[in-house]
């Protein structure tokens, strides 16, 4: 997994011009962003434009590769940023880290979803935000048809084009909000929450994926804010989680990236 995307760290800016045409609806999605907020996969920090100011950002990749290339931008960027070396399938965030994940064009990548997403759903306050802005496979059979044959080709270089990754996402304990269509419905923008009484690791959604692709997208609630400031509570920690954590400890109260070393995870 690691070495595939070393790999495609050269040439994956060239892979990703769509950016020129959906870069204002990411910008949109991102823009709900509260709290500490962690961004899944930056892979060479194209994103990071469309990142809000104000809140600290920790964004990792597996790819030291891709990090390395994300430096530039991360320098660029007015905000609180920290770039880390990490894996998505094996968080080393404790419990209830953060108030918002972001991701974009990430769970067609990971090797398992499943397992991505109930990290996910760990490393997430209760009340937080999940904000994706992902492709996926369509409905529609003639158009999941072709993403399958396309998968057939493009899995060679680590991207599947045909996976359910609402589906999967509400499997792992999150209830979707609202869809947005970007193209069709094989890219969406998707809000989702991690409920604040979610005592079940497997919760299931109020809303059929085609409900929710037809939900407008809706800003957060007036007291949201509030609810995502609280630190977590739990206090366990795992055996790597003393240099991700302390990415909050040391930047809690800057305004300014002031250490872009990356820090290895693993």
């Amino acid at each position: 997994m690691r070495s595939t995307w070393e790999r495609r760290a050269r040439l994956y800016d060239l892979c990703e011009g769509s950016d020129l045409r959906r870069g204002v609806h990411k910008k949109a999605l991102f823009g709900r962003i509260l709290g500490r907020t962690l961004f899944l996969a930056v892979g060479t920090g194209i994103d990071i434009r469309h990142l809000p100011v104000g809140p600290l950002i920790v964004a990792i990749d597996i790819s030291r590769a891709m990090l390395e290339k994300s430096r530039i931008r991360a320098e660029a960027f007015a905000g609180n940023l920290h770039l880390v070396q990490g894996d998505a399938m094996g968080l080393c965030f404790r419990d209830g880290s953060f108030d918002t994940i972001v991701t974009s064009c990430t769970m067609c990548s990971v090797p398992d979803p499943a397992k991505v997403f109930k990290e996910l759903h760990r490393v997430l306050n209760p009340g937080g935000r999940l904000l994706m802005f992902e492709h996926m496979r369509s409905r529609n059979p003639i158009l999941g048809a072709v993403l399958d044959l396309m998968t057939i080709v493009t899995r060679r270089g680590g991207t599947e084009m045909n996976r359910h990754t609402l589906s999967a996402a509400m499997e792992a304990g999150f209830r979707v909000l609202a869809v947005e269509p970007i193209f069709l419905d094989i890219i969406l923008a998707v809000e989702a929450v991690k409920d604040e009484a979610d005592d079940h690791p497997i919760r299931q959604a109020a809303c059929s994926d085609a409900e929710a692709a037809a939900a407008p997208m809706r800003s957060p609630a007036p007291d949201h804010a509030a609810n995502l400031t609280a630190p977590p509570s739990n206090n366990h920690r795992r055996p790597a989680e003393e240099r991700c954590n302390s990415v909050f400890e040391r930047r809690a109260g800057s305004q300014k990236l002031e250490d872009r070393k990356l820090s290895g995870i693993g």
